[in-house]
């Protein structure tokens, strides 16, 4: 996921979001438990399918769903907003092909779930290298798509920890709170979020962080960082080492509620 600095990006990121830098929620499973589907094919026949399959399975799990839709994938791309918790692309476009598409979001947003829906099994391989999910193929029937599908929609409807959405120089990426090592304070209100991909940079405040991120896996051992409990390996008088190796301070007056806070999180300390 790395720290994405402008032409990498994409076209629409830095001019919506400049002047809105910050930490906030992403992905509809955050939010009220609502999943986020795209779906992009030039057929609007297929489009129709993918979204009448999507709705239906998520009807019989209980779970609300928004469903975008787009014919064309220039578009999809002008528009992607790293919020999409699956995204069901056509392998056959005529302006750029799905796995064309593909490559660029990936670029952008490495947690979306990606499946492919195409009328030819000789593509099943190209998708590796974009991290595809599932080949689905056409024409879709609603029972063999709850079949292939069914699994991972359970998943993120139950999945309790919503990616956070960091927009800053210039990009917007979407992080699982998992991949996040630590993040820190620095002058004149800039965040930096170390994950395991890299840094990314933001302005706003580490309290605001502490609330989007929620529940007994990030601690405030010091003014200036808030840390992963899930990644630290060891404890010391003065700083803690987190799973990576990284060295991350601990105020001498936090130390103890730091241990606590370790305990109840069942991590096992070293020393």
């Amino acid at each position: 996921m790395g720290e994405c600095v402008g032409e990498g990006c994409g076209r629409r990121a830095a001019a919506d979001h400049a002047g809105c830098d910050g930490v906030g929620r992403a992905r509809g499973v955050g939010d009220g438990g609502r999943l986020n589907v795209v779906v992009c094919d030039d057929s609007q026949d297929d489009v129709d399918a993918v979204e009448r399959c999507a709705r239906e399975l998520c009807a019989s799990l209980g779970v609300p769903v928004s469903v975008r839709t787009y014919t064309d994938g220039s578009l999809l791309l002008d528009e992607w907003a790293c919020d999409a918790d699956f995204l069901f692309l056509d392998m056959e476009m005529p302006i750029a092909s799905g796995l064309e598409v593909a490559r660029e979001l990936r670029a952008r947003d490495a947690a979306v779930t990606l499946v492919f829906v195409t009328s030819h099994e000789r593509y099943a391989l190209s998708g590796y290298e974009v991290g595809a999910y599932r080949y689905l193929l056409k024409p879709l029937r609603p029972e063999a798509f709850a079949r292939q599908m069914g699994e991972a929609f359970r998943r993120a409807r139950d999945e309790r920890a919503a990616r956070l959405l960091v927009r800053g120089d210039g990009c917007v990426r979407a992080v699982a709170p998992r991949e996040v090592l630590y993040v820190e304070t620095r002058p004149n209100h800039r965040l930096v979020v170390h994950t395991d991909d890299g840094e990314l940079g933001c302005y706003g405040r580490l309290a605001q962080v502490a609330q989007e991120l929620g529940g007994p896996a990030f601690f405030r051992c010091h003014a200036s960082c808030l840390v992963n409990l899930a990644r630290v390996r060891e404890l010391g008088r003065e700083a803690l080492v987190l799973d990576d190796g990284t060295t991350v301070p601990v105020s001498r007056h936090r130390r103890a509620d730091m241990l606590q806070a370790l305990l109840a999180f069942s991590t096992t300390l070293v020393g």
